[in-house]
C-alpha cells in the first residue's frame, strides 16, 4: 500500500469520529428528561403564534385592491355555505 491509502484511512476515520461525537452531542439528553439539552426553551416565556404573526404580515402588506377582493371572496364564500345550509323546500 502506498501512503496515500494510510492518509485516506486516517481522514476517514477522523471522519466517522467526528460524525459519532455531533450525533452524541445532539441526542444527549433526549433521555434525561429535558435536564441537559432536550428542553432548552425557557418556561417563563410565552409560546409564539405564528398564525397571528403571518396573518398580520399578510394583512400588512395587502393593496386596496387585496383587501377588496378579500371581502369579496369571504362574502361569495358565506353566501354558498348559507345556501348550502337551508334545507329545499318542499312542495
Amino acid at each position: 500500500m502506498s501512503t496515500w491509502w494510510y492518509v485516506i484511512v486516517i481522514l476517514a476515520l477522523v471522519a466517522l469520529g467526528l460524525l459519532y461525537l455531533r450525533y452524541r452531542r445532539n441526542h444527549a439528553g433526549i433521555s434525561d428528561a429535558g435536564s441537559r439539552n432536550g428542553d432548552r426553551r425557557d418556561s417563563t416565556l410565552p409560546a409564539r403564534d405564528f398564525t397571528q404573526e403571518r396573518e398580520a404580515d399578510r394583512v400588512g402588506h395587502m393593496t386596496a385592491e387585496d383587501r377588496t377582493w378579500e371581502a369579496a371572496s369571504i362574502g361569495r364564500n358565506r353566501a354558498a355555505g348559507e345556501r348550502d345550509q337551508t334545507p329545499p323546500m318542499h312542495r
